[in-house]
């Protein structure tokens, strides 16, 4: 093996460096799945339980979150402002509920713009926001440039009537942060691979900035994985430029290394109709990970992910004795839009 670029303490010495606000339970647990892996007849499974993170139903975003409210407080907010992505019409993201758990518990105001929002139902993400006191702004447009011109215009009210309000879709910072928390994510999951005697990881994972923060501490610290994550949304709306947001995340962190294009494992083919289809490929994974280990997972993010590694490993993909470690990201308020879907009568 070549050695690194940097090593496992320079890393966490460079990212100690970034305002950081603890919100998270951390190490998350890695599990064996003997039971899945026996039924796939495949590699041996191992689950990161990301969704064991400890803050508002948990889930990866929750790594994130330390880093975006650490520059929110380095930046004397009080009041974030979060947009619901329109993605995921009709429901509240889960971007939006940790945003706001985040939020409170780092001591600040939170108001949720909804576009479309008179149209949505009342879903589990929006009960926990309203659990959490959010300040909800329903407007009637999804229209991008509507959405952004009522989000700068309530920003500019906030900062007239004396407040530090601190806008999330326009900080430079957020989307790095995502990349940021799977840096330091990294640290842990090594540890956590020599203690279980692994080396050779496949990494199998949804595709965004939790990916992109595993790839390039892979390259960084010249570790022997492969970190390959599953696209869950249509590309004419998946709005996640992996490359960008983990380049920018090792500019802030002053990273003697980039990532290229080539260094990012995609894989298509699992997404349905669009970010929201529930696939029937999907809907088995759920309830074979349930069934087999007695742990729930979501349909559009782990869901489809899921369906992907297993579609893998019938195909012959991985040896018997290789190891993939799957990255349990939560999302589990998700879950319960699809109850007449995922129920068999």
């Amino acid at each position: 093996m070549k050695n690194s670029i940097l090593s496992s303490d320079e890393l966490r010495s460079s990212l100690a460096k970034m305002p950081q606000v603890s919100l998270g339970t951390f190490p998350t647990p890695l599990q064996e799945a003997p039971n899945l892996s026996n039924h796939l007849h495949g590699p041996r499974i191992l689950v990161k339980r990301e969704d064991l993170t400890g803050l508002g139903f948990g889930g990866n975003k929750v790594r994130h979150m330390e880093f975006v409210m650490g520059d929110a407080r380095a930046k004397g907010t009080d009041i974030v402002i979060n947009v619901n992505a329109p993605i995921v019409y009709p429901a509240i993201s889960n971007n939006a509920r940790l945003s706001g758990a985040a939020a409170k518990k780092a001591g600040f105001r939170y108001v949720c713009v909804v576009p479309d929002g008179n149209a949505k139902t009342i879903d589990a993400n929006r009960l926990i926001l309203d659990l959490m006191g959010t300040e909800f702004r329903l407007i009637d447009t999804h229209d991008q440039a509507e959405v952004n011109e009522y989000t700068k215009s309530l920003a500019a009210e906030f900062l007239a009537a004396g407040h530090v309000p601190y806008v999330q879709p326009f900080e430079p910072r957020v989307r790095p942060a995502g990349v940021m928390g799977y840096l330091k994510a990294a640290l842990e999951l090594n540890d956590q691979f020599k203690e279980a005697g692994l080396e050779h990881v496949t990494i199998w994972m949804p595709a965004g900035a939790s990916h992109g923060g595993l790839t390039l501490a892979a390259k960084v610290l010249n570790l022997p994985w492969r970190v390959m994550g599953v696209i869950y949304s249509d590309r004419s709306t998946y709005f996640a430029n992996v490359l960008e947001w983990s380049n920018s995340a090792a500019k802030y962190l002053d990273l003697p290394v980039e990532l290229v294009q080539e260094d990012l494992i995609q894989i298509d083919g699992f997404v349905g109709d669009d970010y929201s289809s529930l696939t029937p490929e999907a809907i088995h994974a759920v309830r074979l990970m349930a069934e087999l280990e007695g742990t729930i997972i979501e349909p559009l993010h782990t869901g489809k992910a899921l369906a992907g590694l297993s579609h893998y490993i019938n195909d012959g993909y991985f040896a018997a004795t290789e190891s993939v470690v799957f990255i349990h990201t939560g999302g589990l308020p998700e879950l319960f839009r699809f109850n007449d879907r995922l129920v068999e009568r």
